[in-house]
């Protein structure tokens, strides 16, 4: 078996919906046979307020680094709601 060691990526992200404690997400995988996979994430992990349709990216620099997730505000391309 062999495993891939992404040592660097950019992936976009959609909230599908939330609760008080999870959102449930779909993220833009590259260079996948499906056009998005669904996760669910906590939403204390979010730096901005989430609402149904804020678009995120999971940024990760290099192969030692933590993944950071990121809000893309309304003046970006994939658009936000503001910052907690």
């Amino acid at each position: 078996m062999h495993k891939i060691l992404l040592a660097s990526f950019v992936i976009n992200g959609t909230v599908d919906s939330f609760d008080n404690f999870f959102a449930t997400v779909e993220l833009e995988l590259p260079n996948s046979n499906t056009k998005t996979s669904v996760a669910v994430m906590p939403i204390s992990t979010f730096p901005c307020v989430i609402h149904e349709g804020t678009k995120f990216q999971l940024i990760k620099y290099s192969t030692g680094d933590d993944v950071i997730i990121q809000c893309v505000y309304p003046d970006e391309e994939l658009g936000c709601e503001g910052e907690k």
